[in-house]
């Protein structure tokens, strides 16, 4: 029994068969039995080196459940989380020369894409792991930066409500894209620069710390969330806030859109971190893809059989036309213009 049950954690991928079918069916029940308590979804999309065969349909019809029935969607995608911990990598031995005067060596795996330090020649710990491994523990960075006002105290502390309630301005756009800065994996910390605050901020709108193959700098923001860890001074945060609304585009009607929580226990072994929870346009894109992917399968109605003996073939219709409707919603909010009688914001420098 729980006394005060806050939200449901789903994770499950768009590919498979089981994680988009049994995933997204789960998150039905959920809303049919727990319909007050908020429905969070770390979603696993396709990426385009996908090797299920049937991805496309999967992840399509998957979607549309997500929209249906998902109070917040984070979606991440194995391209960049593969990315993410090549990178983390890189920057860790090039951090390990640093320090030891270039006795450090790197190695690159061409089977895994990772690369990894090589034991240097005074012992010093390499970053050397399974990929895997890596990639699952950006995932639960993910998780854990994001509930930490939960678990621990702050100043500003963000419930799980306050995110959909300010990151969400229609209900069917629950998709927010997540990015974590620093990159740096927890047996690396202490091989690793101490990253400066001015840098993590910097960090969050880059497409190289995107937890998707996305780069929401040149699309159009609808909000904002920035969740710190650490003694982080709440002026150093609202200048980097300043310096954001410069760098980006917000949308008119909500160009103040950004929620700031400030929670006062970093993780472990770091003087702090930041993570960034964005709905931006550009996630649109992400869907025209798949919609591109599912038309090639769909025009000759491969495979359509399999699906069709458990259920109708009207539901491909009904997914493909829910995907469009939220590529159709992003797009217009992206060439959306203010109207003439409200001025742009300009912050002052």
């Amino acid at each position: 029994v729980c006394d005060s049950l806050q939200s449901f954690f789903l994770l499950h991928s768009m590919g498979g068969g089981t994680g988009s079918g049994l995933g997204t069916y789960i998150l039905k029940l959920l809303k049919d039995n727990y319909e007050d308590v908020y429905r969070f979804t770390t979603a696993v999309f396709p990426s385009e080196d996908d090797d299920v065969i049937t991805s496309p349909y999967n992840s399509v019809l998957a979607l549309r459940e997500l929209a249906d029935h998902a109070d917040c969607v984070l979606p991440i995608d194995n391209q960049s989380l593969f990315d993410l911990t090549n990178r983390a990598n890189k920057l860790v031995s090039q951090s390990g020369r640093f320090r030891n005067r270039g006795s450090s060596s790197v190695a690159y795996d061409s089977k895994t894409n990772i690369t990894t330090n090589a034991m240097s020649g005074d012992g010093t710990q390499t970053s050397k792991g399974k990929p895997f491994d890596q990639m699952n523990n950006i995932a639960a960075n993910l998780l854990t930066n994001l509930t930490c006002s939960m678990r621990f105290e702050g100043s500003l502390n963000v419930d799980l409500n306050e995110i959909t309630m300010n990151l969400v301005p229609f209900p069917r756009l629950h998709f927010l894209l997540s990015s974590l800065s620093p990159l740096v994996m927890p047996k690396d910390v202490n091989y690793m620069s101490p990253r400066n605050i001015d840098a993590m901020f910097t960090d969050a709108i880059h497409k190289d710390y995107q937890l998707m193959t996305v780069d929401p700098r040149y699309s159009r923001y609808l909000a904002m969330g920035l969740i710190v860890r650490g003694n982080v001074p709440i002026s150093d945060i609202n200048r980097n806030i300043v310096k954001l609304r410069r760098e980006i585009d917000m949308i008119h009607w909500n160009e103040e859109g950004f929620k700031v929580g400030s929670c006062s226990v970093p993780p472990v072994n770091q003087a702090y971190s930041l993570l960034c929870l964005s709905n931006n346009c550009c996630i649109g894109e992400t869907f025209s893809t798949m919609s591109q992917r599912f038309m090639k399968l769909y025009k000759k109605k491969t495979y359509v059989h399999h699906y069709t003996k458990y259920m109708d073939q009207a539901v491909f219709d009904e997914s493909l036309e829910s995907i469009h409707t939220l590529i159709d919603e992003y797009s217009m909010l992206q060439n959306a213009t203010p109207p003439d009688n409200i001025p742009r914001f300009v912050p002052e420098i």
